[in-house]
């Protein structure tokens, strides 16, 4: 059977070992569970999302999120609105 490098992950996630090669997003959040597949990503998700207050509510479904222009995608998206 072929060597696997394993990577650890996570700490909320009760200490997930997965092995690399099947590893589909290498770049995790150190401070939520979430990864990403590029870097770019990740830098984008802390600095604009991670840890930061979901103020905006759909007026229909009341799901909650953290950008104006998120509402507006959500609301095409689900609702057609």
């Amino acid at each position: 059977m072929k060597n696997l490098i394993f990577s650890k992950m996570g700490n909320r996630r009760s200490e997930l070992i997965r092995p690399l090669v099947l590893l589909k997003k290498p770049f995790p959040c150190m401070h939520c569970e979430r990864s990403y597949k590029n870097k770019s990503s990740l830098n984008r998700h802390v600095q604009y999302e991670c840890g930061k207050e979901k103020q905006f509510s759909c007026p229909i479904c009341q799901k909650r999120l953290i950008q104006k222009s998120t509402l507006h995608k959500h609301m095409l998206a689900v609702h057609g609105i």
